[in-house]
């Protein structure tokens, strides 16, 4: 039953970002970097890593990582990890990383009083900028 509402969160994050003119351009893409290539002499070490969705809006970007926690009370280590996503996806894409911007997208958060039931949340990193008029960047 939860993974019904974890499913049931994902649609409405996607639906939020929708509504705010991006679509996803991608889902679990996998990043591959030779770190020989940012740092000479480690050549053949590779970083890998897995992005859970990337959505897109003209040459605008947003990398969401999904988590299942029930709390936000690890907010600061999923950020590094999105730190990371992001100036890697950077690289490989060749797009200016002021062009991409993170966010934390919970889908199994529950409340203090036991419902059964699991909220849902999109918390974008600091460098996100909004107006009045919702849109991003």
């Amino acid at each position: 039953m939860k993974n019904c509402f974890k499913l049931q969160n994902i649609k409405k994050v996607n639906n939020e970002l929708s509504e705010l003119g991006f679509s996803q351009k991608s889902s679990e893409e996998k990043l591959n970097l030779d770190i020989g290539s940012i740092i000479p002499g480690y050549n053949g070490i590779i970083f890998t890593g897995k992005i859970d969705a990337i959505y897109k809006n003209r040459d605008n970007y947003i990398i969401i990582d999904y988590k299942t926690d029930k709390s936000k009370d690890y907010e600061t280590s999923h950020r590094k990890q999105l730190i990371a996503y992001k100036k890697l996806y950077s690289m490989i894409n060749g797009i200016n990383e002021n062009n991409i911007k993170t966010a934390i997208a919970y889908i199994g958060l529950a409340g203090k009083i036991n419902t059964g039931k699991l909220d849902h949340e999109i918390v974008f990193g600091k460098d996100v900028q909004t107006t009045l008029f919702g849109r991003i960047f």
